[in-house]
């Protein structure tokens, strides 16, 4: 049993409309950024780190709002290529929500400033990019020595991805690391908000009253709500993949960004 037209034209809809949502979102904030003179110098680490983060998603945007020309067949390398800078460029925007979580930490609770955090702010960037790069690679080595029937990055119905016949990989190579973020995201706050409440700290206004702690942890809670559902139906997908739910599938189109 497959989607029906009528659901495939539904979701191919929404998946443009989020896309290019998220592509005017992040876009005016890189412009912004820039605008206001907020990325260079000292105690703008806090801009770059969001700079970066929307950068990845505006990449992906991107991806997404060109994917019907690499469905196209005759397309198939092409395709190929766009599945693995989706998986960088997403797998590079979860991380930097990881990289913010560390950060509010480092401020809140460790008490550190920002110019101290500033000095080693190059290994944020050797641990996004390359821990992105650890779990885009090996997909290009896996592709180049697939000998099943079915190739592993290629055509996945809606995108250019992991195709629905390796949903293992799915799991170990993008769903695994975003659920292990997320938990680290959790862990972090739950240890900030004991470790201050232990220290008699008023968490209202030192980190619910500051701008920067909120709009961080907006993020944390945007990165929740946008995969969730995703991750549900990849893990339907995997178990019936001869029954998707049409539900499972928009939810999953509306919060792709």
């Amino acid at each position: 049993m497959k989607l029906e037209d009528d659901h495939i034209s539904i979701l191919q809809f929404f998946i443009t409309l989020s896309a290019l949502l998220s592509l005017i979102g992040t876009g005016a904030i890189i412009i912004n950024t820039f605008l206001s003179k907020n990325f260079f110098g000292h105690n703008n680490i806090w801009n770059r780190i969001i700079f970066f983060m929307s950068f990845c998603d505006l990449c992906g945007s991107i991806d997404l709002l060109m994917r019907e020309q690499y469905l196209k067949k005759g397309n198939e390398g092409a395709c190929k290529i766009q599945g693995l800078t989706i998986q960088f460029f997403f797998i590079s925007s979860i991380l930097w929500t990881a990289v913010i979580a560390l950060n509010i930490y480092l401020v809140v609770v460790i008490k550190k400033e920002l110019c101290d955090i500033e000095r080693y702010e190059y290994i944020f960037h050797i641990l996004v990019w390359g821990l992105s790069l650890t779990l885009t690679i090996p997909l290009y080595i896996l592709e180049n020595n697939n000998t099943t029937l079915y190739p592993i990055m290629g055509n996945a119905t809606f995108w250019c991805w992991i195709t629905t016949k390796h949903g293992n990989y799915r799991m170990m190579f993008f769903f695994g690391p975003l659920w292990i973020v997320f938990f680290f995201n959790a862990f972090v706050y739950i240890s900030m908000i004991i470790i201050c409440k232990k220290r008699d700290k008023d968490m209202k206004p030192s980190v619910v009253g500051n701008t920067i702690a909120k709009r961080c942890n907006l993020y944390l809670l945007v990165l929740f709500l946008t995969w969730i559902w995703g991750t549900i139906n990849r893990i339907q997908n995997i178990h019936n993949k001869d029954y998707p739910i049409f539900e499972l599938h928009l939810l999953h189109a509306v919060n792709i960004y």
